[in-house]
């Protein structure tokens, strides 16, 4: 026997070599156990992450169109509130300023 706590020896294994028992898991075991909690972590990420970067946000006019196809409001009141929208909207220019801004400063 070497003497070392833990340490025994099977009968069947080669005389000096010492079998480990106890519950130690050696580095070995510590790093893969690692690298599957670092696996299963990216894959949950990936599955929580990726559908909110894809889903898209209505606009106004969109919402707007749902309510007059929902019954929510009339076609009177539609028309008078897709007036509104074309008129807030309209000179702003989400991709930056337009020729007619420039012209105006």
């Amino acid at each position: 026997m070497l003497g070392t706590a833990g340490l025994s020896r099977r009968k069947d294994a080669p005389r000096g070599v010492p079998m480990m028992t106890g519950w130690t898991m050696g580095i070995e075991g510590w790093l893969w156990m690692g690298a599957w909690i670092l696996t299963l972590v990216i894959v949950v990420a990936l599955l929580v992450w990726t559908p909110r970067r894809h889903a898209t946000r209505e606009t106004p006019l969109d919402i707007l169109r749902g309510r007059l196809a929902r019954g929510e409001i009339s076609p009177d009141e539609y028309e008078r509130a897709r007036g509104l929208l074309d008129e807030s909207t309209k000179g702003t220019d989400p991709m930056g300023p337009t020729s007619d801004r420039k012209a105006n400063r």
